[in-house]
């Protein structure tokens, strides 16, 4: 929802999580990646800190803002990025 902030304000809690300095926008554009899937594009985010690694992506609807993470140690987290896109591809909203 929109009470939740704009993207770069829920990455930014997302990196604050993970004791990571916040990015400003240009950061946002340079290290986020878009993820056509069947629902519009998603914004994906990579980020790694205090032992944890967080894959989470933003997909804004017109109704609502949806988010979709993963995190876990980065040596169980890091070998479902793959698989986490894929997932992320087939988001679809009837």
């Amino acid at each position: 929802s929109p009470q939740g902030g704009n993207t770069l304000e829920n990455v930014n809690r997302w990196r604050m999580q993970l004791g990571l300095a916040p990015w400003k926008q240009d950061d946002l554009d340079r290290d986020g990646t878009v993820v056509p899937t069947q629902a519009g594009p998603a914004l994906l985010v990579d980020l790694e800190g205090g032992g944890q690694k967080l894959l989470g992506a933003i997909l804004n609807r017109p109704d609502a803002v949806w988010f979709v993470k993963l995190s876990g140690p980065p040596a169980m987290a890091s070998p479902l990025r793959e698989p986490f896109i894929s997932l992320l591809r087939s988001v679809r909203f009837d």
